[in-house]
């Protein structure tokens, strides 16, 4: 018991142990470190009254908590503080059996990804503000890789060159544009400048 308490008071996870109805039945002390919760307040009390309520309606449209599964799973999603914030973290779902009647119990480990979490939603926003910018302009823009392989390209440069993103995606630029050697020339030094990470102007 003491070898176990020791595991669990320093482990990073919320530990949760529930019956088939999703009714806590021991839940490790992080919670209190992470939610601000304390752990005997939890007990008895059902897993989802914990999780946001989009959540929680995207769990459940997946079966999480499916106590015939015998596949560990995870999902991602925000659990509520006891400051009503939200913390976002990995859950680890397993069914266990216990006793001798070898009762069916789920195992939950909450791992804490509240801050890669956010990082990674800023930067799908800050994408996502970057393709708005670009996909509204008048001007044609393409997006290609140091290989030339193009990524991207907006509406406006396929009004102009008659290209669909769709046909685009994955070519090779300067063998799809390029019609002479004076312009294959000159697009091999803008693809070395490119390279060394300096911005160049041409025609």
């Amino acid at each position: 018991k003491e070898k176990l308490e020791l595991v669990t008071q320093n482990s990073p996870d919320i530990i949760i142990l529930m019956n088939e109805k999703s009714q806590i039945e021991y839940v490790s002390p992080t919670v209190r470190r992470l939610l601000g919760r304390m752990p005997e307040n939890m007990l008895g009390k059902k897993v989802e009254q914990f999780i946001c309520k989009e959540c929680k309606e995207y769990l459940q449209a997946n079966n999480w908590l499916n106590p015939r599964s015998n596949n560990t799973r995870k999902f991602e999603f925000r659990m509520l503080t006891a400051e009503n914030k939200y913390l976002w973290v990995e859950s680890v779902i397993s069914v266990v059996r216990t006793g001798k009647n070898r009762e069916v119990r789920i195992l939950m480990h909450n791992r804490n990804i509240n801050e890669v979490k956010i990082a990674q939603m800023s930067m799908q926003e800050s994408e996502r503000k970057y393709r708005s910018l670009f996909e509204n302009l008048n001007l044609g823009v393409m997006e290609v890789d140091n290989t030339e392989k193009i990524q991207w390209a907006n509406k406006s440069f396929e009004h102009l060159t008659g290209y669909s993103l769709e046909y685009l995606k994955g070519k090779n630029a300067r063998k799809l544009f390029i019609v002479n050697a004076q312009m294959e020339k000159r697009m091999q030094q803008v693809l070395k400048s490119r390279k060394e990470k300096q911005d160049s102007i041409y025609e």
